[in-house]
């Protein structure tokens, strides 16, 4: 199985062991990575991997999606009181920002896109 390291280290890890226990006849093995498997010459034969909503159909993949993630800004009470409410995208676009490249490596391009304010302040 492929999957980001994100997902690998925050949500699969802890629960690996309790498949392996319940089956224990099936090999396990995770290959985390930010890159697309290729299921020819990677070894695995399952991935997981944060698309778009609607991703292009590819013939050759069968592709379920397993949920819909909802991102939100969140901060301290101490850093809200500094930099007041976060209400607007040029709220958001006013204060330093933490970006997370091992959960959604498209997520920054995304938020460029959809909040023009943001470009060249991301780290």
């Amino acid at each position: 199985m492929s999957t980001p390291p994100g997902l690998t280290a925050k949500w699969l890890a802890p629960r690996l062991y309790r498949f392996a226990n319940a089956h224990p006849e099936i090999d396990t093995r995770i290959s985390s990575s930010l890159n697309n498997a290729n299921f020819t010459t990677d070894g695995v034969h399952v991935a997981i991997r944060h698309m778009a909503e609607h991703p292009a159909p590819d013939p050759a993949l069968d592709m379920e999606k397993l949920v819909t993630l909802s991102l939100v800004p969140v901060c301290s009470r101490s850093f809200l009181k500094r930099h007041g409410p976060l209400n607007t995208a040029e709220h958001l676009a006013r204060v330093p920002l933490i970006h997370d490249e091992t959960f959604l490596p498209r997520a920054r391009t995304d938020l460029e896109r959809l909040v023009p304010c943001c470009r060249g302040r991301l780290c």
